[in-house]
């Protein structure tokens, strides 16, 4: 079953109101310093991501399990929507030591959290390259002044109707593709995309042809239909990009999904749901489910 986002902060909401009566009683704060599953982190424990990492170890830990199966150490990863560094970090200890991870991130607010999670991670901040970037089509398209960077737990008079998110400002933000990207930091291989861009994904992906065609990268992505209706652009458009490319889809477990117009499952307003764009033939070897990714043969 797949919830709406509105009820997965309902959920999250009434946790969070049991565990931050209890941090009240005691006189805490609800920004505390922390460490989960070997990640150091500054939590605002009235924000959605913030408080599943809290409570949970992890924020979506499906999506952590997925990736956690297919990277391998010196694979190289591109982090498209970071936010805060929620799935960079534990990415970056995957990749290891000598694997390396682009954090692409277009808001001030959260970029600034970003950085300062890689700077609270000294074994793993080497390998990872922090980008305040809106990634788009091209070069010259016009950036967002504001984008939703921010789920807050309670209720916001500004936030989305549908999905809580608040937006923030991209004040620093450049506009380039992922092409021009991975070309700007000579990239030598790209073993695996994670895209959470809230409706942007055509604009990443019509800048990003090169990439999937050249490194044939495994790709971890939400598919939320709504949002990118709402951005003025065609869901189907994700899936004819990805067609073009040669990529079939499967859900985190790696179990395929039906081919054709109607690869992506149908998804209601105010839903989305986390899937896999597999490469029909990648470029250095297949890769079938439950094993990882190939080392990078170019560590960075």
């Amino acid at each position: 079953m797949i919830l709406r986002t509105k009820t997965k902060i309902a959920l999250a909401r009434a946790a969070q109101r049991v565990v931050m009566g209890g941090r009240r009683a005691t006189g805490q704060r609800p920004v505390v310093t922390c460490r989960r599953n070997r990640v150091y982190w500054q939590l605002d424990l009235r924000e959605g991501i913030d408080f599943s990492i809290f409570l949970l170890g992890s924020f979506e830990p499906g999506m952590v399990k997925a990736y956690r199966r297919l990277i391998a150490q010196g694979a190289t990863v591109i982090d498209i929507g970071a936010n805060i560094g929620a799935h960079t970090l534990p990415i970056a200890a995957c990749v290891g030591a000598a694997g390396r991870v682009v954090a692409i991130e277009p808001t001030r607010h959260a970029f600034e959290r970003l950085r300062r999670h890689v700077d609270m991670n000294p074994d793993l901040a080497p390998q990872i390259t922090p980008v305040q970037a809106m990634l788009m089509g091209n070069r010259g398209a016009t950036l967002a002044e504001q984008i939703a960077s921010s789920w807050p737990l309670e209720p916001a008079k500004d936030a989305h109707p549908l999905h809580g998110g608040v937006r923030k400002a991209t004040t620093g933000a450049v506009v380039t593709t992922l092409d021009d990207l991975v070309a700007d930091l000579d990239l030598k291989s790209v073993n695996l995309l994670k895209i959470d861009v809230d409706g942007y994904e055509v604009e990443v992906l019509r800048g990003a042809r090169e990439t999937l065609g050249r490194f044939a990268p495994v790709i971890l992505f939400e598919h939320s239909p709504y949002v990118i209706v709402e951005n003025g652009y065609k869901p189907s458009e994700v899936v004819e990009i990805f067609t073009d490319a040669g990529y079939r889809f499967a859900d985190l477990k790696g179990r395929r999904l039906a081919s054709g117009p109607r690869a992506l499952p149908e998804v209601e307003s105010g839903a989305g749901v986390n899937l896999m764009a597999l490469p029909a033939v990648p470029h250095r070897e297949l890769l079938p489910m439950r094993r990882r990714l190939p080392a990078s043969k170019y560590p960075n």
